[in-house]
């Protein structure tokens, strides 16, 4: 449950972050998260725990893993929440974000796209992923569990990616353009779609 004073970090280069237990890490300082450009190199952000929070609000260039199976890991655990409200744009890389347990969040507020190699978003057991203003969110493999949150009626192009829920709602009113990826409704699981995808190409 502590709160260190990091205000002085800028440079948070290849870092591994972590709060537990209601502790929170707040970088008001820091700016930018170059990246993994190691390859088979992981690194992890994460927030485990009520009221746990690691606040990187501040950063506005993010970037995962730029390497051979080298991920950055944005994991919201069990209430905890990560802020990364600052970044706008992911460029190509591989990272998985992660938000399981009821008010676990993962606060993606501004970003719009994403040039991803395949990587992933789920929200399970109540999580939350808050990225309302993505509207393209191709390369990403989305996860959405029952009880949990990620807006996608916002979607208007999903390329190279899919999009599997289960126990809960899909909203697609606003996809135009599905290319090269999938959609799975499994058990529990509904979808609200637009009538008609104008271009469909199934892998």
């Amino acid at each position: 449950g502590a709160i260190p004073d990091f205000n002085a970090v800028t440079n948070i280069t290849m870092a591994n972050l972590a709060v537990y237990n209601g502790g929170r890490l707040i970088l008001t300082n820091a700016h930018s998260y170059p990246g993994v450009p190691l390859a088979y190199t992981g690194r992890t952000l994460r927030a485990d725990g009520v009221n746990s929070l690691l606040d990187l609000s501040t950063l506005t260039n993010f970037i995962g893993g730029t390497a051979v199976y080298a991920t950055v890991y944005i994991q919201a655990f069990n209430g905890g929440h990560i802020l990364l409200t600052g970044v706008a744009l992911i460029p190509a890389s591989n990272f998985e974000v992660r938000s399981e347990g009821a008010g676990s969040l993962v606060d993606l507020a501004s970003l719009t796209a994403t040039a991803a190699y395949s990587s992933t978003f789920q929200a399970l057991s109540g999580g939350i992923i808050n990225a309302p203003l993505l509207t393209d969110p191709s390369g990403i493999n989305i996860v959405l569990g029952a009880g949990s949150l990620i807006p996608t009626a916002q979607f208007t192009r999903l390329v190279n990616g899919s999009v599997t829920v289960t126990g809960t709602n899909l909203n697609l009113t606003g996809l135009t353009n599905l290319s090269f990826s999938t959609i799975t409704v499994n058990a529990g699981g509904s979808l609200t779609k637009v009538e008609q995808i104008p271009r469909v190409i199934t892998p």
